[in-house]
């Protein structure tokens, strides 16, 4: 069995739009578990209401995409864990260095070897975070175009831009710290520091004199 895991935040429409197409296009047996984060939209009532068959984790506040995702994933019961939506060009199937959270199905074995998204990413780099982790435990990742999903970026996250695009950022010297930081001299580690927040408060500048609610053009 599989189990879909969706992450939802104020999205109501698209998240019942996910649900319908899920449910329509899927020819295997499957679970679908939902973390709701907070939503003030009715995302959850509404939810339930139209598919009680699924199961639906309300979370008290926002605890971020990662934190969410491990949540669900104690409800879940499938073999394979798939998580949220995405979009895979058509192409040949190759291996990758990482996927995207948008789209992504792991065996539950490997989360169980490696663990799961790292909480201290509230948005942003927990997907990359994971896969590094999967490789180096021996497994591998794959592109597969066949897979094919829809990804509404921005839906979320355009609700709090300022923060999000604060999220990315920190995600990023999060990642150099955990896996990088101790092989690379102090000198680069500030460089890297430096690049980081520099990008940061450049796009941010950006955003703020244009108007432009995207976490990274």
């Amino acid at each position: 069995m599989v189990s879909a895991l969706i992450v939802s935040y104020n999205v109501r429409a698209s998240l019942l739009d996910a649900l319908r197409a899920l449910y329509s296009s899927n020819g295997t047996a499957l679970e679908a578990v939902v973390v709701d984060n907070a939503s003030s939209d009715g995302s959850a009532d509404a939810l339930e209401a139209a598919f009680p068959q699924v199961k639906v984790i309300r979370m008290d506040e926002n605890v971020g995409f990662g934190r969410a995702n491990n949540a669900g994933l104690e409800k879940c019961d499938g073999r394979f864990n798939r998580y949220n939506l995405g979009h895979l060009p058509a192409d040949s199937v190759h291996e990758i260095d990482a996927g995207t959270a948008a789209c992504l199905i792991v065996r539950r074995a490997a989360i169980d070897q490696v663990g799961f998204f790292d909480p201290e990413y509230f948005m942003y780099g927990e997907d990359l975070d994971l896969c590094y982790r999967l490789r180096k435990g021996g497994w591998k990742i794959f592109y597969v175009p066949d897979a094919i999903a829809l990804h509404v970026k921005g839906s979320s996250t355009r609700q709090a831009s300022t923060r999000m695009r604060y999220e990315f950022h920190r995600a990023m010297w999060v990642f150099h710290r955990k896996h990088y930081a101790s092989s690379t001299p102090a000198l680069g580690n500030g460089m890297v520091w430096v690049g980081i927040w520099a990008r940061w408060a450049a796009i941010s500048l950006r955003a703020w004199i244009t108007r432009d609610a995207r976490v990274s053009p």
